[in-house]
């Protein structure tokens, strides 16, 4: 949807928004937790900016083209990358966090109601809640 924008508005007004371009597999990384994501979003972003360059008569045109390509490809491939890094992350705290969780039932054991002729009320809250 963002891509179908920056392609009308590129072609009808603003031809100064190409180098703005390589921010969208960026933040198609930030936004989504699939690794494939960014790189599917990289790719058409790139054939977004060739068909944005199709239109200029400049003699650099080509050159630019092609390094907005290059730069567009490598935000994609880091963010694709990060969101690997970043699932992963997020299983280890979660693994991590099922045996935090364990281990404090088995250890702290509930007191019971009364020790001895003493009646005993304790109440616990973990710190992560």
């Amino acid at each position: 949807m963002l891509l179908a924008g920056l392609l009308a508005v590129g072609m009808i007004a603003l031809p100064e928004i190409k180098p703005a371009l390589a921010a969208i597999p960026a933040l198609a990384a930030v936004f989504s937790r699939r690794a494939w994501y960014p790189l599917a979003v990289g790719g058409l972003t790139v054939v977004v900016s060739y068909l944005l360059t199709a239109d200029d008569n400049q003699p650099l045109a080509a050159a630019e083209a092609t390094t907005r390509a290059i730069a567009i490809a490598a935000v994609s491939v880091i963010g694709s990358a990060g969101a690997v890094v970043r699932d992963r992350q997020e299983r280890v705290l979660t693994q991590t966090r099922m045996v935090a969780d364990a281990a404090q039932r088995v250890l702290a054991r509930p007191i019971p109601d009364r020790i001895g002729p003493v009646q005993v009320a304790v109440h616990y809250t973990a710190a992560d809640a």
